[in-house]
């Protein structure tokens, strides 16, 4: 049986509570309080196959802040849940190297400013793109497709049938 874990990455280690036991060049740091760099007690839900994670020391109620929402902008929580999302499951993966830091990769896809000059197709099926906008600028809002633009392809057909439910 395992009595504690380790961040594969900065190799600290754990105990079950949470209690900071282990770190690289700890032994360099003698009168270091390791009871003040454990992990902190956070509030986990499951929902629809995902972890809901809470930071607050007194959560506010899931089902009226998270569920309501989606009762807000849906009409009503069937909808989310016809989709089986906690039953889908990985139907292909692929790998490959970029050469390129991963921070650059990831800030790629969280603003659209180049999208104008790199991407002008995509900016015919989400016409706001071209002005440097996407989904992520706030939270609720979901870019909207052009004229006679039916789903997100390349000549902004359907692309696919829907799926079923």
């Amino acid at each position: 049986m395992k009595h504690a874990f380790s961040c594969l990455y900065h190799a600290w280690t754990y105990d079950l509570e949470g209690r900071l036991i282990a770190a690289p060049n700890l032994t360099m740091m003698p009168g270091l309080d390791r009871s003040g760099y454990g992990l902190v007690n956070v509030h986990v839900r499951e929902w629809l196959g995902y972890a809901w994670v809470c930071l607050a020391d007194d959560p506010p109620s899931f089902e009226a802040d998270v569920v309501g929402e989606v009762v807000t902008r849906l009409g009503a929580e069937e909808p989310i849940r016809n989709h089986g999302i906690d039953e889908l499951a990985v139907g292909r993966r692929i790998v490959y190297d970029v050469k390129a830091n991963w921070k650059l990769i990831v800030e790629n896809f969280m603003e659209c400013y180049h999208c104008a000059t790199i991407h002008p197709e995509l900016t015919e099926v989400l016409p706001e793109f071209a002005d440097g906008y996407a989904a992520q600028s706030f939270v609720g809002h979901g870019a909207e497709f052009g004229e006679d633009v039916r789903g997100f392809t390349v000549d902004g057909s359907e692309g696919v049938d829907r799926i079923p439910g």
